[in-house]
């Protein structure tokens, strides 16, 4: 028979000088044992936009907009993703594919949240990763034609010239993901 034994309840302590590398961190008790059931109290340190609660990050790193993004073309854009979400893995499929072009910006508000994944050039987002399995980017009138007959679907939702590629799919040979990220690159820097 396995014998067990009661674990020392863990008491939140307060630190009386504030460490040099946090030289502005605002410390108090959020509640007590009896108001939320808790077996400790929970200390609320807040620095900027990081949260720590009782000795595990509970990150709030939500990154404002670039400056760079806030325009017109991006604004529609910006608004469909605003409680979008991407799975890491849609996202690493996002990055890999622009890894190799040159001057892109890549935005995302949250990774910790697994927020949505943008990725932009002069100002332009021309590739989205939102989701379990979707990949999207901005390409002109024939490149879409080729994307949707290449197993694209088109992306209304985002934008009248936005397609989708769907991954993770079986039976279904992987997209060239690269390739598209590649046109709507060019297209978004005005070399289409």
């Amino acid at each position: 028979m396995l014998q067990t034994e009661e674990l020392p309840t863990v008491k939140a302590r307060r630190q009386e000088t504030p460490s040099p590398a946090a030289p502005a961190v605002r410390r108090d008790f959020l509640a007590s044992e009896e108001e939320t059931g808790l077996r400790h109290l929970l200390t609320i340190v807040r620095k900027n936009a990081w949260l720590v609660l009782g000795g595990w990050l509970d990150l709030d790193m939500t990154t404002p907009v670039p400056v760079s993004l806030k325009t017109e073309t991006n604004a529609p854009i910006l608004a469909w993703l605003a409680d979008k979400s991407a799975h890491d893995e849609v996202a690493a499929a996002l990055l890999g594919a622009t890894r190799a072009l040159g001057d892109v910006l890549t935005y995302c508000p949250d990774p910790k949240q697994f927020r949505y994944v943008v990725t932009a050039t002069q100002g332009i987002i021309f590739g989205v990763a939102t989701g379990m399995n979707a990949v999207s980017f901005r390409l002109d009138r024939e490149m879409s034609k080729r994307a949707l007959l290449s197993g694209a679907e088109a992306a209304p939702e985002i934008g009248a010239d936005w397609v989708s590629f769907t991954l993770f799919r079986s039976d279904w040979p992987a997209h060239d993901l690269a390739f598209w990220a590649l046109k709507a690159y060019a297209l978004a820097r005005g070399n289409a």
